[in-house]
């Protein structure tokens, strides 16, 4: 319980909003967070949104990815802000969770875009 009061303590997250996700999720996130992966606020409201619309074993296996294992590449794209707007919501609504001003696991959410059907 302390460890959860540590990292969701800072956050503007209603306590009604966090008893809705759970103890077990809550306690998956904080333990995230000790193990050297220390989250912003934007990353914790995000992920206890995210988490409270998934299952532990959803929440489990996006929280177990090592991304140094993970063959990376890097497309670079140049957006207006509007078109950057619109990027971001998208990439978000399918599991990019914001870091600072950009996007991290972006490749998750665009891999999450590609599987839905045409004009989903």
């Amino acid at each position: 319980m302390v460890r959860i009061a540590r990292v969701f303590g800072p956050s503007k997250i209603p306590a009604p909003d966090l008893e809705a996700v759970g103890f077990t999720k809550l306690n998956l996130l904080a333990e995230k967070n000790e193990k050297g992966s220390v989250l912003t606020t934007a990353e914790v409201e995000f992920l206890v949104d995210w988490a409270a619309q998934h299952t532990v074993k959803a929440l489990q296996d996006r929280l177990a990815k090592d991304p140094d294992k993970q063959k990376k590449r890097v497309v670079a794209i140049y957006l207006t802000q509007a078109e950057y707007s619109l990027y971001r919501a998208a990439m978000m609504k399918f599991g990019a969770p914001p870091v600072g001003k950009g996007l991290g696991g972006a490749g998750d959410g665009a891999h999450e875009v590609d599987r839905q059907p045409e004009g989903g």
